[in-house]
């Protein structure tokens, strides 16, 4: 009887309330009823509670959705900045290259004008 009271208390909370009246008028003020008003009334504090954690468990889940989104947007920014970082690193690297290929050819050059200073100097030398 308890559990169909319950269960109809949850559906309908007015129609419990007459039905607490129509047994008071019936039976008088007994036990049962206030037993039942009280379980009806604990009852529907645990309803209550149950739906804030359905609420709380729902906002917990859209907020964890919406973590998982920026931690994914988070991470496609650090894999484009790790290829950009590789690809400028190439590029110093080619650099650096390149500009060591200009200076050992420029030493080269230098080593030649030298010689073919040394050389003009010495013919020079000669001819006077």
């Amino acid at each position: 009887m308890r559990h169909a009271m319950i269960r109809f208390a949850r559906q309908n909370k007015f129609a419990v309330n007459c039905s607490m009246v129509y047994m008071q008028v019936l039976f008088g003020p007994t036990d049962f009823t206030l037993d039942a008003s009280k379980s009806i009334t604990k009852f529907s504090c645990i309803i209550h509670k149950y739906e804030e954690l359905l609420r709380d468990k729902h906002s917990a889940e859209s907020h964890l959705n919406s973590y998982k989104s920026e931690v994914d947007h988070l991470q496609n920014c650090l894999e484009n900045a790790t290829q950009e970082l590789k690809a400028k690193d190439e590029q110093i690297q080619s650099i650096n290259q390149a500009s060591q290929l200009l200076e050992d050819e420029l030493a080269t050059t230098r080593v030649n004008y030298e010689e073919q200073i040394s050389v003009l100097a010495e013919q020079s030398s000669k001819v006077y």
